[in-house]
C-alpha cells in the first residue's frame, strides 16, 4: 500500500478536511431535499389543477351533450355509433323517433324488426352493399318505412359513415337518422300542387290560344259592325244634313203664316229626327258622346209655342192620344242665350217619355236666376223609390240622353213619387239672360274683310246647304267636288277656312289635309275644318292628328259652324301644322267643366301660368340650363292640354325634340307660340264661353 498525500496530512489538519468535506455534503443533500420538496409541491399543484380541468371538462361535456340532445329532439334526429365488435350505442332521440320507451335498449335486430315489410329486403340488400363493398369515404343514405310499437307508420332517412382499418377491415360505423314523414308528406303535396300548376298552365295556356283567336275573331266582327255603323251613321247623316239645312235656308225666306208653321213643324220633326238616328247609333256603339253647346240669344216663348204646336200635330196622329199642355209662369226674359236646338232636345225626350209611359204631360216654365221647368206626367202606375228614381233615370233611354243635355247645361234632373203617384221632373237650368249686343252678324276674317272659304263636299245638297249657311254668315264661297279638287284650289289661292268633307271620291279629306300639310307654300297654314257623319271620338282625333284644326258632325247647325269659322279665322302669330291654334272642343269643354262663377278665374289663372313658366323658360334659355328649360316646357305642355291650346302643343314637341332646342328657331316659334296663345285664349273666351 502506497502512501497517499492525504496521509501525509496532520490528524487535526486532516480531521478539519474532513468536516469541511461532510459539511459541504450535509449542504448539498439539504439542497437536494430542499429542491426535491419544492418539485413534490409542484406535482402535487399541477395534479390539483389536472383534476379541476378534468372536472371541468367532464361539466363541459356533460353540458355539450345535454345541447346536443336537445338539438337532436328540436332537429328530429339521432346519432348511433358502434365498434367492432361492441355494441352498438345511440342517442335517447333514437328511441323517441321508434316511438319506445327510453330506457329500452336500440340494436340492430330490434331495429330491423321495425322496418316494414316491403322494405326489410330493399333495406338487407343496402347493409350488405354498405358494409362489404363501399368505400370508407362515402356517405350511404337510404330511407325506409317504420311500423312503430303503436301501430303507425313513419318514414325515416339515414346517412352512415363507416371507417376501417389499415388492411381494410371494418372497425367502426357512425351516422344519424330522422323522422321525415312530414317532410315526405309535404313534398308530395307541393308536388301534387306543382302537376296541378302545370296541368294549369298548359290549360291556361290553351284557353289564351282560344282567347285570342275568339278576340282576333272578335275585333274582326267589331271592325265589320263599326264600319257597318260608320257607313249608315254617313248614309243617314248625309241626306239628314240636307234636310235641315234646307229648311233652316227656307226658314229666312219671308212666307205666309200658315206655310211658316208647317216649315217650323218639318224643322222640328227633322231635329228630332237627327236626334233618335243619333241615339241608335249611340246605342249601337255601347257609347255615350259628349253634349257640345253652342248657345245663341233664344225666344224661350217662341221655343215653348214651338212645342208645344208640335206635339199637338204629333199627338194628334198617334194612338196614345196623351196631351200636353205648356204653361208659362211669370215672365220670362225676351232672349236668353242658350243652345236652343238642344233644349228642344232635351223637352222631346222628356216630353216623348211623359206620353208614352204615363198619358197626359203638364210643363211648367218659370225664370228663377235661370230656367226652371218642371214637368207633371199624370197617371203613373207604381210609387218610385229612391232606388226606382235611380234606375229609370239611368235605364230609360228617353230620359238618360235628356240627362246628358241638362247636365251639360249644368242643370239637374229630379224625379220624385208624389202621394197622387205622379211623376214629376225639375230642370233648375243656369241659363243666363242675354244681351242683344252678343247678337253677331257677319263674320270677318283675320283683316277685318268679307272672308273666303272653300268648301269641298261630294254630295250637291250638302254643298248647296253649306254654301247657304257660308252666305248667310256673310263669306264668299268656292267649292271643289273631291279631295284633289280641294287640294288644288287650296294651293293655288288664299281661302281663309276651308270646310272638307271626309269621305269624298278620288281622295279623302283626311287624305287631301296631309297633301295641303306637306306643301311648302304659305296656303298649307290655312285652317281646315273637318266636316264628318260619324261623330267618333276616335275618328276625331285621328283628324286632328292628320292636320285638321276642328271637326264639325252631320247634321252641321248654323251656331256650330258659325263658332268653328269664329275661331279658325281668329288672329294668330305665325301659324302652325294644324293652322289652328286650338281644338274648340276641348277648349269648351275645359271651361263647361266648372261652374260658371269660376270660369273667368280659371282664365285667370291659365294666362297667369303661360306668363310665369314663360318667363322661367326664357330665363332657362338665357342661362343655357337644358334640364331647367325642358322642366319649364313639361309645365306649358300640361297647361296647354289643360285647354286644348294644340298650336302650343305642337310648338312645345318641336322644341323638346329639337337636337339643339335653346338655340335659334325652335326656342324663337315656342316663343311665339306663347304669346299668340296668351291673346287668342281671351279672345274665344269671350266669343264662346263668357255669357253662356
Amino acid at each position: 500500500m502506497t502512501d497517499t498525500p492525504f496521509d501525509d496530512i496532520p490528524l487535526e489538519k486532516r480531521a478539519q478536511i474532513l468536516e469541511r468535506r461532510l459539511a459541504r455534503a450535509q449542504a448539498a443533500l439539504a439542497d437536494a431535499e430542499t429542491a426535491l420538496e419544492g418539485r413534490m409541491h409542484e406535482l402535487d399543484q399541477a395534479n390539483r389543477d389536472l383534476q379541476r380541468r378534468e372536472s371541468e371538462l367532464a361539466e363541459r361535456l356533460d353540458i355539450e351533450s345535454a345541447k346536443l340532445l336537445a338539438a337532436q329532439r328540436v332537429g328530429g334526429f339521432a346519432t348511433i355509433y358502434a365498434e367492432r365488435g361492441k355494441p352498438y350505442h345511440s342517442s335517447v332521440q333514437l328511441n323517441r323517433i321508434l316511438g319506445v320507451a327510453e330506457d329500452v335498449t336500440i340494436d340492430p335486430e330490434y331495429l330491423i324488426s321495425l322496418i316494414h315489410p316491403l322494405d326489410r329486403g330493399r333495406i338487407s340488400r343496402s347493409s350488405v352493399q354498405f358494409f362489404e363493398q363501399m368505400s370508407a369515404d362515402t356517405d350511404h343514405s337510404f330511407e325506409h318505412r317504420i311500423v312503430r310499437p303503436d301501430g303507425e307508420l313513419r318514414w325515416l332517412s339515414w346517412k352512415l359513415r363507416k371507417e376501417v382499418g389499415a388492411d381494410g377491415t371494418f372497425q367502426s360505423v357512425s351516422g344519424s337518422v330522422r323522422d321525415i314523414t312530414e317532410s315526405r308528406a309535404n313534398q308530395r303535396a307541393v308536388r301534387a300542387l306543382q302537376l296541378r300548376a302545370e296541368r294549369r298552365v298548359i290549360e291556361l295556356d290553351r284557353l289564351s290560344r282560344t282567347l285570342a283567336k275568339s278576340q282576333a275573331q272578335a275585333e274582326t266582327a267589331l271592325k265589320a259592325r263599326t264600319d257597318f255603323l260608320s257607313y249608315m251613321a254617313h248614309q243617314f247623316r248625309t241626306p239628314l244634313n240636307t234636310l235641315t239645312g234646307m229648311m233652316d235656308l227656307l226658314s229666312i225666306e219671308e212666307r205666309s203664316a200658315e206655310d211658316g208653321q208647317k216649315l217650323a213643324f218639318a224643322t222640328r220633326a227633322a231635329e228630332r229626327l237627327g236626334s233618335l238616328v243619333n241615339e241608335v247609333i249611340d246605342e249601337a256603339e255601347g257609347r255615350s258622346t259628349d253634349v257640345t253647346l253652342f248657345p245663341n240669344p233664344t225666344d224661350l216663348e217662341q221655343l215653348a209655342e214651338q212645342t208645344q204646336d208640335y206635339w199637338d200635330r204629333a199627338s194628334s196622329e198617334s194612338e196614345d192620344g196623351g196631351v200636353l199642355t205648356i204653361a208659362i209662369d211669370g215672365a220670362l226674359p225676351t232672349k236668353a242665350f242658350v243652345d236652343a236646338s238642344r233644349l228642344r232636345e232635351a223637352l222631346d225626350n222628356l216630353i216623348g217619355y211623359g206620353l208614352s209611359a204615363a198619358g197626359d204631360v203638364k210643363l211648367d216654365m218659370t225664370w228663377k236666376d235661370g230656367l226652371c221647368i218642371s214637368m207633371i206626367a199624370g197617371r203613373l202606375a207604381a210609387d218610385i223609390d229612391a232606388q226606382g228614381k235611380k234606375e229609370l233615370a239611368a235605364t230609360e233611354p228617353q230620359l238618360r240622353r235628356a240627362g246628358r243635355i241638362i247636365a251639360a247645361m249644368q242643370g239637374v234632373i229630379d224625379i220624385s213619387a208624389s202621394p197622387a203617384a205622379t211623376l214629376v221632373v225639375s230642370l233648375p237650368l243656369q241659363v243666363h239672360e242675354a244681351d242683344d249686343a252678343k247678337e253677331t252678324g257677319f263674320l270677318r276674317n283675320k283683316a277685318g274683310d268679307q272672308p273666303t272659304i272653300l268648301i269641298a263636299e261630294d254630295t250637291e245638297s250638302n254643298r248647296y246647304v253649306i254654301t247657304g249657311f257660308c252666305e248667310r254668315l256673310g263669306c264668299r264661297v268656292e267649292t271643289a267636288v273631291n279631295g284633289l279638287e280641294a287640294v288644288e284650289a287650296a294651293l293655288s289661292q288664299q281661302f281663309d277656312a276651308i270646310l272638307m268633307d271626309v269621305q269624298m271620291p278620288v281622295m279623302t279629306g283626311e287624305e287631301a289635309v296631309r297633301h295641303i300639310r306637306a306643301s311648302d307654300l304659305p296656303q298649307s297654314r290655312t285652317p281646315v275644318i273637318g266636316v264628318t257623319a260619324h261623330s267618333l271620338q276616335a275618328e276625331r282625333d285621328r283628324l286632328l292628328a292628320s292636320g285638321m284644326s276642328a271637326c264639325l258632325a252631320k247634321p252641321i247647325q248654323l251656331a256650330e259652324l258659325r263658332a268653328a269659322l269664329t275661331t279658325a279665322m281668329m288672329p294668330q302669330d305665325g301659324g302652325n301644322e294644324t293652322g289652328s291654334l286650338f281644338d274648340l272642343r276641348r277648349f269648351r269643354e275645359a271651361f263647361e267643366a266648372l261652374p260658371v262663377q269660376f270660369r273667368e278665374k280659371f282664365l285667370a289663372a291659365v294666362r297667369e301660368d303661360l306668363l310665369n313658366y314663360g318667363s322661367k323658360l326664357e330665363a332657362a334659355v338665357a342661362e343655357k340650363d337644358t334640364d331647367a328649360a325642358d322642366r319649364q316646357a313639361h309645365a306649358l305642355k300640361g297647361i296647354a292640354g289643360n285647354i286644348g291650346a294644340i298650336g302650343l302643343l305642337a310648338a312645345i314637341a318641336t322644341f323638346r325634340e329639337a337636337s339643339a332646342p335653346l338655340d335659334g328657331e325652335p326656342f324663337a316659334l315656342l316663343k311665339q307660340k306663347i304669346a299668340a296663345t296668351l291673346e287668342a285664349c281671351g279672345d274665344l273666351f269671350e266669343a264662346m264661353i263668357k255669357d253662356q
